[in-house]
Parts: structure tokens; sequence; C-alpha cells
């Protein structure tokens, strides 16, 4: 390497005692500087004005000062060994590359992950290189990846708001339009426009009730939020138009649920001593009227996390904050489903930390649980049955959600303190993000090849917007 008309020389190997070494061969044969810390062999060296970047086997990669020797980052985020490194010029990045599949960009100033992409099947990916805003790709199945990057591929920004409890924000949820909707602490609703650079008020906080306490969920375009005393309120996103409903219950709402499939406009609503109605939101009228009344079996979280309507069968499935399911007969004229008997109950089936999604599909039923596990069941009679389980995800536990996109399966969890979004047909991991874990409030939205997320971390919202392609497109090299 050259710099400033001065030759230098860099070395990485098998001995990771030294780890990196560099000369300076026309002034001495003496090495000038070790760069201690990796514990496995040096694959890949690059160097800049100030800094030099390595990866090894230890599955790092590592940025020091050049000029000191000083290690400034340690990256982790490969799960086998990293092979490549590469800098790219236009945003300030690093690109590393490896055999678990992965081209990560990362950040040469802070070390934060800006992007993952999985462009190869197969053994792994054993070049890169960018020019310009073009990034390539060499992997073990013998095809050539190539992006084109952008600045609008990845962007992130941080709202901070009043540091007084009362203004801190509570909850947050993206709109259709690509605008996020944040809740505070004093009950103010604001509404935040696509570019997040200005917002309006939709519920101030001198009028809101729901200040100090507030329950949310979204079904289509609509935003439900239940407060302290029992009240409900709805939001059209679409116009900011808020509509409340009259309840007769005024007690805690507890927890909001959707019923899925969206298509049913049906949602949830859960009170004290396992109290439940299931509302249904009008397709002429902007209002909601209560379809059933249901009780819950007792336990110690008493609240639903997840439902779904099988109009087949008539019934209506829900998940409880204990990890149990329960089926419920949805005919009105059926004095058992008026009552709120449960028909058939299976406890704890998820495990303590909850049932995250319940849907339906070629007349079973799938639950989703936050145990990582997806298991399969049938209504039979006025019983579920077990079918099979399956783990979507090797080695995770926190699974959120599993959604459709086009013909793939795009699977929202949490791994550790990371947030991520992988395809499940390609193994494809489109986001990762270092956002605190689970338990917080967050959104995420995928619209025109764009995928919005955002969170609550110490009273500040952080909103993270990355370009979204479900495949690289990869051609085959010709021999």
């Amino acid at each position: 390497m050259k710099n400033n008309s001065t030759r230098i020389v860099l070395k990485g190997g098998i001995n990771a005692e030294y780890g990196p070494l560099l000369w300076h061969p026309r002034q001495s044969r003496a090495v000038v500087r070790s760069y201690k810390g990796h514990s496995g062999v040096i694959f890949d060296i690059k160097l800049d004005a100030d800094r030099l970047y390595s990866v090894s086997d230890d599955r790092t990669l590592v940025i020091w000062q050049r000029d000191t020797g000083t290690m400034l980052h340690r990256l982790y985020g490969h799960t086998a060994r990293v092979l490549k490194v590469t800098l790219v010029p236009w945003c300030s990045g690093v690109v590393t590359v490896g055999e678990d599949n992965q081209c990560l960009l990362w950040s040469r100033d802070t070390g934060s992950r800006l992007l993952s992409l999985t462009p190869h099947t197969g053994n792994g990916i054993r070049s890169v290189d960018c020019v310009e805003n073009v990034m390539a790709t060499g992997g073990w199945d013998a095809t050539v990846a190539k992006v084109s990057l952008s600045e609008n591929m990845l962007s992130c920004t941080q709202h901070q708001f009043v540091s007084s409890p009362e203004s801190s924000p509570k909850f947050l949820s993206w709109t259709e339009n690509a605008g996020l909707l944040v809740h505070l602490a004093d009950g103010e609703l604001r509404s935040y426009d696509s570019s997040l650079k200005s917002y309006e008020v939709v519920i101030p906080a001198e009028i809101s009730d729901f200040r100090g306490y507030s329950k949310h969920c979204k079904v289509g375009n609509i935003l439900v939020i239940g407060g302290r005393t029992g009240n409900i309120s709805l939001l059209d996103c679409s116009n900011m138009e808020l509509g409340t409903l009259p309840c007769s219950i005024k007690s805690k709402i507890f927890s909001l649920t959707p019923v899925s499939p969206e298509s049913e406009r049906m949602f949830l609503s859960c009170q004290d001593d396992g109290y439940v109605i299931l509302w249904k939101i009008s397709d002429n009228e902007f209002s909601a009227t209560p379809r059933l009344h249901l009780s819950l079996p007792k336990c110690k979280n008493r609240w639903i996390t997840s439902a779904c309507m099988l109009p087949s069968h008539g019934s209506l499935v829900v998940g409880d904050r204990k990890g149990g399911i329960h089926l419920y007969s949805a005919n009105t004229s059926d004095s058992v489903g008026v009552c709120g008997v449960p028909l058939h109950s299976i406890a704890g089936l998820h495990g303590d930390n909850g049932t995250s999604q319940i849907t339906t599909s070629n007349n079973m039923v799938l639950s989703l649980g936050r145990d990582g596990h997806l298991r399969f069941l049938k209504v039979r009679g006025t019983k579920l049955v077990i079918i099979r389980k399956h783990k979507p995800l090797s080695g995770v536990c926190w699974v959120e959600k599993l959604e459709k996109k086009g013909k793939c399966t795009v699977a929202y969890y949490f791994h550790g303190q990371q947030f991520k979004v992988t395809v499940l047909e390609t193994g494809n991991t489109v986001f990762a993000t270092e956002c605190g874990g689970a338990h917080r409030s967050w959104d995420v939205l995928i619209r025109n090849n764009t995928l919005y997320f955002s969170y609550i971390n110490n009273s500040k919202v952080k909103t993270i917007k990355q370009w979204y392609q479900r495949r690289v497109r990869a051609s085959s090299l010709a021999p």
C-alpha cells in the first residue's frame, strides 16, 4: 500500500498473537506496529488515511487507529469466519463478507450496522469489491451478485422529546402512507409526516383521556386506543378523524388485540378479571359495535396477546400472555359463546413469554409463540388438536410475527439486543439493528421497496429507513 508517497506494508497471518503487522520498508526492516486484539487467523486487511480494518476467523471486524494501534471498534454480526473487507467511500462505510453468506455494511465512524444482505446460497461469500456506488460479491455458489447502492437505501434519525416523564413517548405506529404516530405519556398524540421533520397534534394533552396510561392496536388503517377508565377511541389514520366508543364497563383496559384476518375488521378489548369484548368496526360508519362478551380462564397475566377468527368453523381462537390458547364459539346465538366460556383451552402452550401471533391457513390454525415455535392445530368438534410444531428460525425464541410478502414469508423477530427481518425461503436477513431488545414499543413497515423501523429507547424515538429487497439478483459466471 502507498500513502503520502510512503510505502507501507501490512501483513496478516495465522499467528493471532501479533495481529496485523505494519512496516515502513523504506525506513526500516523492523515492524513498526502490531495491532493486537484478534483471536484467530487474519484473513484480510484494508487501510485508509487514518484507520486500519481487519477481519478474522474469530468472526469479527476490528477498526484500529492506524498511527497508535488503538482498537476503536470490535464489530460482531457474522456467525462464521469473516473472509473479506472493503471500503465504501460514498457513505463512509466498510463492507464485510464471510462463510455465513452475510454481506454487512458498517459505519466506519460509529461502528453501527447499516445494511444486511444475503446475496448468495451455498457455503459463503469469497470476495467483495465496491466501485463508486456499485457493490459486487462473489460466492461459492459460482455466482456474482451486484447491488446498486444509493443514499436513500439507508438512513437513521432520532427524535429527542422533552425529558420530563409526563411528555416522554410511550407508543408509536407507522401508518400506511409512511407517517408515524407517537403517543406521549401526557396523552398527546402526534402525527409525523413521511420526512419525520414536522408533525401535527391529533389529540392535545389538555383534552386527552389517555394521560399516564394507554393501550393500542392497529386494525387496517384504524388505530384503536384504550385508557385507564375503560374508554376506547378510534383514529382513522387516513384522515386523522377521531371517534369514541360507548363502553358500559368502566375498568382499566389491559390489552387491545387485532383479530386476524384483517378483513374481519375486528379487535378484542381485555379488562378486569379477564373480561373480553369482541368489537366489529363498521364498514359504513366510523364506529364499532360489541359482538361477543367472553371470559379468559384464570391465570397470573390474564390478558390477550393474539387472536384469529375461523369463519368456516364459527370459532374464535385467542392466545394469552402466559402462552395458552383458547377456543371460543363465535356464534352470537350460541349461549356458550355469549357467556364467554371457552370450548377448549391449552394452557402454557408457548411458555411464559406468551403467544405472539395466531393466523389461519388451509383450515389450519397457526400459533406462533415467544418460545420460537410455530404450532399447527386443527379444530375438531369443540377441541383444538395439535398436529405438529416447527421452529422457523434456529436459535431464535422471540419471534413476533410472520407475514406474507408476495411469494415469500418474512419473519420479524428479536435476537438478543437486535431486531431482525429475515426471508424464510432464502434465509436472507434483509434488516438487522441494535435496539436494546424486545421489551419496548416498536413498529415496522415495508412499503415501496423501503423498510421503516421505529422504536423507543431511553425516551427517544429512533427511526431507521432502509432499502428493502427480498432477493439480490445474482448472475452465473461463464466457464
